[in-house]
């Protein structure tokens, strides 16, 4: 008899600004008893340690939030 691979088990939520998405992966999270990985966190750290001044700034500190996330997730592998 062969076993089957293990599958990877994720959800993804995306969503415009403000619409709730943070609070659905909570949800979600709780209730299916999975780790929760939220951008938002990456970005309000950055934005806290480095307290941006205008808008150049602030994109910045988003691109390199976006890729300490997808470093996060990849380093997670199988565990998010």
């Amino acid at each position: 008899m062969t076993s089957k691979p293990a599958v990877a088990r994720r959800v993804v939520v995306s969503g415009l600004p403000a619409s709730g998405k943070s609070s659905l992966g909570r949800l979600l999270s709780s209730a299916l008893g999975w780790p929760l990985l939220d951008k938002d966190a990456f970005l309000e750290a950055h934005f806290a340690e480095a307290s941006p001044e205008n808008a150049e700034q602030r994109n910045a500190l988003s691109r390199h939030a976006d890729l300490r996330f997808r470093s996060a997730a990849e380093a997670a592998g199988d565990s998010i």
